[in-house]
């Protein structure tokens, strides 16, 4: 009998309970029932706000996916870069330097070029996190993550071309409370402590305060070095306050400040069909070099240097001031955000750094938003605001190219980069209800931009790198202005109780910008990316608390931003691209105290224009991908009640990078299994529980690039590998 692969395996029993099985919303039993949605809801019902009303999940006409804070604490999430663990349909690949690469329906910003704004824009309390480094912050003290996959320009705050992650901070009660968790995992030695009090300092006014601290052990062995690489450092807090004056003011106000530092690199050599690596490592005293994937052990780094790394500290300041003005709302939303980061890569993934890329990054965000909403009932209902985004980001980028075997190549230089970017637009939207049961939406959404970028280019040391490849520059500025209309228009009706079918047209846009370390100046600049996606699809309820999503789509992009490393300079293209499928997503209540739940996406994604010596598809687009998760909950017996999760998480395989001459070509396909098995009183409110994560031993790759000026070589960064950990959480 013919093999099966495990992914193909997961794939087909979860195809196979799809079609068996009637379904509902993977975030359902994840939101906390101390959701701070403003609308009453049902036991069963979710309430989203990332597109300025507050709707039910139920009524949403776009694929939208949601997962609660409680469901993320129970995961030990503790970033927007582990999202892919528990969020169906999100995709986050780890990149060189600490950058992040996140991913819906296989699109996604390129993280080989730090400039790009994110083709998937990430949002906390409503306003725009707009560099792949505010990924890094700590994740904590969440209410809810709310997912809408595809186009959804119109209302989000600043413009994004294909989707939007949305975070929900929990926000101040009116009654004294407090919780925290302590998770210790075993394997890798890491410890998470979180927690948070909620204290009401008089009739209208709350205060929250929320923290973090994190030590997350290394599982690649450097015997260089003598550590475990790479091991990660969170601090974090956030203080929020709630006033609430009269019933027609709400003032919230949060301030938070968080570090992070990453030690080692999670990238190791893992392919030297040259053996230039080997030869290079010999040459600077490491003649036990061995490049393959599935040796955590000797396939290391293996860089003496201990200032590989990263050292990161933001800050986030957001106000939130609701004014009802009669049967109307207005809301003015101010964030300003800030960070510092410094990193350091080894580019060939052997002793002594030969190759070596260090960074100084930087950046100062202001937002302003306000907007006006009518009442949310009648025939029609709109909205209608302006946004205001103002940015300052820097970026210092050196690369030093000390002897390597193989190769003359030598030198040092640095890149001084300096861009400012100022956008303002207008936006408005409408809902027409003309006959029971039907409902008609339409956006549209103005933006203007203007952009520059500032160069210098200093040789330290000088050497045919500084002659032939990053030649030196006298002080340059480019600039770029940009305009977009963008708009959108669906139609949902409902076929009976709990069952809505829905179509929808989107127009989205991102901008563009200047590459941060061109070869030459002429070939920096690339273009905006215009994105339009279509989607029919059916919200089906069929029990109290289940419910099955199935949503058709198109997506079509046009000069989609795409970034890559050749292993000697960085390219940036503007590429026509399209990706079409289906999603399909569950929840069922199947008997008191258990239930199903999962979320499987079909994305076929690949450019529509061929481009010569790259792949005809896209990186980090497997035509397969889901979660499918069964819980249990007993019923209370002397006090006690017993919970336990069971979660697989597959992909089918994906390619690596662009260049079809990429010396791996692809990550196969996976499913891994993760368990959380409980015990926990309700009447004090404590929970024990024991987390075990990727339970089958998976090495999976899930980021690769060439070693630097290394023929045949290439580094590649995998997963986590099998942890288990114990974690102690209260509630009160």
């Amino acid at each position: 009998m013919g093999s099966i692969s495990a992914s193909r395996l997961a794939r087909l029993s979860l195809e196979a309970a799809l079609a068996c099985i009637p379904a509902t919303a993977w975030g359902q039993d994840a939101l906390p029932k101390d959701s701070n949605a403003k609308q009453e809801a049902t036991p069963e019902e979710i309430i989203v706000t990332a597109l300025k009303r507050d709707m039910s999940l139920q009524q949403v006409p776009t694929t939208v996916s949601v997962i609660g804070g409680s469901a993320l604490q129970a995961a030990n999430v503790t970033s927007v870069e582990q999202l892919t663990t528990a969020v169906p349909g999100v995709r986050i690949q780890n990149a060189p330097a600490g950058l992040v690469n996140p991913t819906m329906r296989g699109l996604g910003s390129s993280p080989s070029n730090n400039s790009f704004e994110q083709t998937i824009g990430l949002f906390a309390d409503g306003i725009f996190l707009g560099h792949p480094r505010d990924y890094s912050a700590a994740l904590f003290d969440v209410d809810r993550i709310e997912i809408l996959k595809g186009t959804q320009a119109a209302v989000l705050g600043k413009n994004t071309s294909v989707g939007a992650i949305s975070l929900v901070t929990k926000k101040p009660k009116d009654v004294f409370g407090f919780e925290g968790s302590y998770t210790h995992e075993f394997f890798q030695g890491s410890d998470i402590l979180d927690g948070a009090v909620n204290v009401p300092l008089n009739k209208t006014l709350a205060l929250r305060v929320a923290g973090q601290l994190t030590r997350i052990g290394g599982w690649i062995d450097n015997p260089l070095t003598g550590r475990d690489e790479p091991s990660t450092k969170t601090n974090a807090i956030r203080a929020t306050l709630a006033w609430t004056p009269a019933d027609n003011l709400k003032w919230t106000v949060s301030g938070q400040y968080s570090d992070y530092k990453l030690t080692g690199q999670p990238f190791y050599a893992a392919v030297d069909q040259l053996g230039r690596l080997a030869a290079t490592s010999v040459l600077y005293g490491d003649p036990n070099f061995v490049a393959a994937t599935s040796d955590r052990t000797h396939a290391t780094g293996r860089a003496g240097d201990r200032g590989l790394g990263i050292n990161n500290d933001g800050q986030r300041y957001v106000s939130t001031l609701e004014l009802g003005l009669g049967d109307y709302t207005v809301t003015a939303l101010t964030g300003y955000s800030k960070y510092k980061d410094f990193q350091m890569v080894s580019l060939t993934g052997t002793v002594n750094n030969p190759g070596l890329r260090s960074g100084n990054e930087s950046d100062h965000a202001f937002s302003q938003e306000l907007r006006i909403a009518s009442p949310d009932r009648g025939a029609f209902s709109w909205l209608a605001g302006g946004y205001y985004y103002n940015d300052k980001w820097n970026f210092d980028d050196t690369f030093d190219v000390i002897r390597m075997a193989g190769t003359p190549v030598t030198g040092a230089f640095r890149t001084y980069y300096r861009q400012k970017t100022e956008t303002l637009s207008l936006f408005g939207q409408g809902t027409l209800r003309p006959i029971d049961h039907l409902t008609i939406v339409g956006g549209l959404r103005y933006d203007h931009a203007d952009k520059s970028g500032s160069y210098r280019r200093d040789i330290l040391r000088p050497g045919l790198l500084t002659t032939v490849l990053f030649t030196p520059f006298a002080p340059a500025t480019l600039r770029r202005k940009e305009e977009f209309v963008d708009w959108s228009a669906s139609v949902q009706y409902e076929v009976m109780n709990r069952t809505m079918l829905y179509a929808s047209y989107a127009t989205g846009s991102k901008g563009g910008g200047f590459q941060t370390d061109p070869t030459v100046l002429s070939a920096a600049e690339f273009k905006d990316e215009h994105a339009k996606t279509i989607e029919v699809g059916a919200k089906i309820g069929f029990a109290p608390g289940s419910h099955l999503n199935l949503a058709f789509y198109n997506t079509d992009v046009n000069d989609y931003q795409i970034a890559f490393f050749t292993g000697t300079s960085f390219i940036v293209r503007n590429d026509d691209i399209r990706s079409r499928g289906v999603e399909a997503e569950l929840a069922w209540a199947i008997t008191d105290g258990l239930s199903l739940s999962g979320n499987v996406t079909y994305a076929d994604a690949k450019k529509t224009k061929a481009v010569a010596g790259a792949i005809p598809g896209l990186v980090f687009a497997p035509k397969w991908s889901g979660v499918g998760k069964l819980s249990y909950q007993s019923h209370e017996r002397q006090g006690l009640r017993f919970i336990g999760d069971a979660i697989v998480e597959f992909r089918s395989k994906e390619a690596l990078n662009d260049a079809a001459s990429f010396v791996i070509p692809a990550s196969p396909g996976y499913a891994k299994l993760n368990l959380r098995l409980g015990v926990r009183n309700d009447d004090l409110g404590v929970e024990l529980a024991l987390i075990g994560k990727n339970l089958t031993g998976k090495r999976v790759v899930n980021y690769a690039f060439p070693a630097f000026l290394q023929t045949g070589g290439a580094l590649v960064a995998t997963d986590p590998p099998r942890t288990v950990g114990l974690q102690l959480s209260i509630k009160r």
